[in-house]
């Protein structure tokens, strides 16, 4: 029975390192890849394209910023992963999508990361300030409680 533990431990160790190269190679796949948001929209969603390009195509379709759990919401209805997995995917993507080049930038409102949000540099004033008809939904913005300690 030991033998039958350890060969589960080992299976799922694997699996956790083949899901952790599989996010790997998806973003170094986008590396000669200059994201862009600003190709046509047609009606279908390009479900059998890179995560990239089916992020850009979210976020050209929305017209606004969006934070990385509205991507994962739209995405997931296209793919098979949970629903975290997918959210660290495409954290990971973005992020490496960002650092290629391209008009994909992210902005952070506040102190907390969890307030990025995605969309296009043109979407951006001078100042680096969201164009009104580009603005983020605000509902999403979280906001850090401090909890009071008592000693």
């Amino acid at each position: 029975m030991d033998f039958i533990n350890e060969l589960k431990r080992e299976k799922a160790s694997l699996q956790k390192r083949l899901n952790a190269i599989e996010v790997l190679l998806e973003s170094y796949g986008t590396a000669d890849v200059h994201t862009t948001i600003e190709a046509d929209i047609d009606d279908a969603f390009p479900s059998n394209e890179s995560y990239i390009k089916q992020i850009a195509y979210t976020i050209k379709k929305e017209n606004r910023f969006l934070h990385n759990s509205e991507i994962t919401n739209v995405l997931k209805n296209y793919s098979d992963k949970e629903k975290g997995k997918l959210s660290i995917r495409i954290s990971v993507v973005l992020s490496r999508a960002k650092a290629v080049g391209g008009n994909l930038t992210n902005i952070t409102i506040g102190d907390s990361r969890r307030n990025t949000f995605w969309g296009s540099k043109e979407w951006l004033d001078d100042d680096g300030n969201v164009k009104p008809n580009h603005m983020y939904d605000k509902k999403l913005l979280v906001t850090k409680k401090s909890k009071e300690i008592n000693i």
